[in-house]
């Protein structure tokens, strides 16, 4: 019997795996191969016309509105069809018993390897005149704890789950959140590579499996209910981190929009006070795409705004769902960052135990890189980021932070103008820094070459090719490189470096970024990077927070800021 198929990019290779060998001579396609193919698009629409029974797991894919009046006429002519999906509107395609469409969307929904094989003995049974009654699918919850040391276990209690793993009771600890359909269906190499990061860092885990929706009907609960469900215990988290490998929000409920989404997300975080981390993990492009192109484009809503909108943190790229553009749905990780990912969440911590008087914190400014740079230190369109940036120091001092404050705005802007604390430009050459008070730190050259040898070999490359050989020319003194900004007991605050020019020109002569929009940063950003390890910045929109405008993250090889 000829079957085609037509489904979730998640149960396409677990399909074509299971029914290689079986009474069935198949044709199955994934959702997102044929939306985004119109010649694959059109070979499935004329092996739906030679098929003797036709399998469709139908979703919000634009090409689904594109053929439906092709599949109209299918049932018209009395094709088999089976059509399921989340929304009970598309199952009135199906020319089959309703109780047929029931059964195989309930093997789809718990879409394991085994109910795979098992939804070929049902078929057979229907449809081969199979004598043999077939199995009915294994029942996975809708949520639950699980683990990668034992796949198949899912607890219902963060007590069953301590009991069987007491490694984990330990601090501190975070809550990761894996989605139900990447976990059962086996493509959950992500994370499984990223929990066992997380623990080789000595952190203990709750891994949280969900369907990420809540339905009455069915009990399954949001991300929100998990976590409540999982990790409050006598009105206390018995966490310190949560990290979101889903890009549903927490708070997502029927009828709700996404702004109102994000404000119940928001209300639960805030309430358990702890940080939100969402690496991100790409739908749209494989790994090989995003080595190759200007980051993230078509992922950005779903991976960036909508985490941001959260009060999420971290959007640093993890992995995608295929290495190459041809392979079948598969996800996979970066090489090397969940270990580098699992090290930013244990600094990151870290932070709620070290004494406040210990802790220090740089604010970074907004500063143009053309036009009159020193009459644009702190520029915020709509905003006043000396005013904010005052205010946030006293915050800090109230709240234990050994740090200073001056008076108010008038006195910082001041204190930037005559100590020259900035990037050398027309009227701050370099030598007017050092005289002026202006250097944060002396860095010597040899503890920048440390740092830039940890770069990508293409990153290096790249700054060399382009800026010359390390530490440039720029901000240069004496075999030391200065790095302008305020000190302020343990807080510094200081202006962003230029990113696409050297020296006080501003003449063409020195300007890298006009002629060259992919150019990389300049080595005067890097080495503040190696400086400044841990940032908080006031301003908005400035010119390293989406350098070149391009997609972000930024693609493998390069670490702009």
């Amino acid at each position: 019997m000829r079957l085609t198929a037509v489904l979730w990019d998640s149960l396409h290779p677990l399909m074509v795996k299971t029914f290689s060998g079986s009474s069935f001579e198949t044709r199955i396609y994934a959702n997102r191969q044929v939306d985004n193919s119109e010649s694959a698009l059109e070979m499935a629409c004329r092996d739906m016309e030679n098929a003797d029974l036709i399998l469709l797991y139908r979703t919000t894919h634009g090409f689904w509105d594109a053929i439906d009046p092709f599949l109209e006429s299918l049932k018209a002519s009395g094709k088999r069809i089976i059509c399921v999906g989340q929304n009970p509107v598309f199952w009135a395609l199906s020319t089959v018993e309703p109780r047929i469409a029931a059964d195989v969307y309930r093997y789809l929904l718990n879409g394991t390897e085994e109910n795979f094989r098992r939804l070929i003995g049902y078929l057979e049974h229907e449809f081969l005149d199979e004598p043999a009654v077939p199995d009915p699918p294994l029942e996975i919850p809708w949520q639950g704890l699980v683990d990668p040391r034992s796949e198949k276990d899912v607890f219902d209690s963060l007590e069953e789950y301590l009991e069987s793993y007491p490694s984990e009771n330990r601090r501190p600890r975070v809550a990761v959140i894996i989605s139900r359909s990447a976990w059962i269906s086996g493509q959950n190499s992500i994370e499984k590579e990223f929990v066992e990061a997380l623990r080789s860092e000595g952190l203990g885990v709750i891994t949280i499996m969900t369907n990420s929706l809540h339905n009455e009907e069915t009990g399954s609960l949001n991300i929100s209910e998990c976590l409540i469900k999982h990790t409050i215990r006598g009105g206390e988290p018995v966490i310190d981190g949560i990290v979101k490998l889903v890009t549903f929000m927490a708070g997502k409920v029927p009828g709700l929009d996404q702004e109102d989404s994000a404000g119940e997300s928001s209300h639960i975080f805030t309430m358990m006070n702890v940080p939100v981390f969402q690496p991100v993990i790409s739908y749209n492009m494989s790994l090989d795409d995003w080595k190759a192109g200007d980051g993230l484009t078509e992922d950005l809503g779903w991976g960036m705004s909508m985490p941001e909108m959260e009060g999420c943190i971290d959007p640093i790229m993890l992995g995608a769902t295929r290495s190459s553009p041809e392979d079948l749905y598969e996800r996979v990780a970066i090489s090397g960052r969940c270990g580098l990912i699992a090290k930013r969440i244990k600094k990151r911590l870290a932070l709620k135990t070290k004494p406040a008087s210990e802790k220090k914190v740089v604010l970074i400014l907004n500063n143009s890189p053309c036009s009159s740079a020193e009459a644009n230190i702190g520029s915020a369109s709509g905003l006043d980021s000396m005013s904010s940036t005052v205010a946030i120091l006293r915050y800090l001092k109230e709240m234990g932070l050994s740090v200073e404050c001056p008076e108010g705005p008038e006195e910082l802007r001041d204190l930037f103008l005559s100590r020259k604390a900035m990037s050398e430009f027309r009227w701050t050459p370099k030598e007017e820094i050092l005289r002026c008070g202006g250097a944060a730190y002396m860095m010597p050259a040899s503890e920048y070459a440390e740092y830039f040898n940890t770069l990508p070999k293409s990153a290096r490359d790249k700054m060399i090719s382009t800026w010359g050989e390390p530490p440039g020319e720029s901000m240069v003194m004496d075999g030391s490189i200065i790095i302008s900004g305020l000190r302020f007991g343990n807080a510094i605050v200081a202006v962003q470096p230029k990113r696409g020019c050297f020296g006080p020109k501003c003449d063409g002569t020195v300007c890298k970024i006009l002629h060259d929009p992919p150019v990389p940063s300049a080595p005067s950003v890097s080495r503040r990077l190696s400086f400044l390890q841990r940032c908080v910045r006031s301003g908005c929109h400035h010119t390293h927070r989406n350098p070149r405008n391009r997609g972000v993250p930024a693609r493998q090889g390069h670490r702009y800021v």
